[in-house]
C-alpha cells in the first residue's frame, strides 16, 4: 500500500491527491502531497477517509519530485464518479 496514491474523502484536504508514505496499522497512513504536505511532516489520516487510487507514485522521491508526480497522475477515471461520498 505504500506509494499508493490516494484521494481524500474528508476533511480540509478532501478532493485532493495524495501518496501514501507509511502505514502505521490498519487503520491509519502517513500522506503527503509535497506541495501542501511535504515528507517530512506528513498527515495522519484513516483509511476509511481516503479513497485508493489503482496507480502508484515513485517513491522515495523529493517533495518536489512527488508534487510533479501527483500533477501527472491520468485522473480521466475521475470523469462521471463521485469520490467524495463513502463507496
Amino acid at each position: 500500500m505504500k506509494g499508493r496514491y490516494a484521494v481524500s474523502a474528508a476533511g480540509r484536504g478532501k478532493g485532493r491527491v495524495y501518496a501514501i508514505t507509511e502505514v502505521i496499522d490498519g487503520e491509519y497512513v502517513l500522506i503527503a502531497d509535497g506541495l501542501h504536505r511535504n515528507q517530512r511532516s506528513p498527515k495522519r489520516k484513516k483509511l476509511k477517509h481516503l479513497r485508493l487510487l489503482p496507480v502508484h507514485a515513485e517513491l522515495p522521491c523529493t517533495d518536489e519530485e512527488l508534487a510533479a508526480q501527483i500533477a501527472n497522475v491520468n485522473l480521466s477515471y475521475f470523469k462521471g464518479r463521485d469520490y467524495s461520498a463513502k463507496g
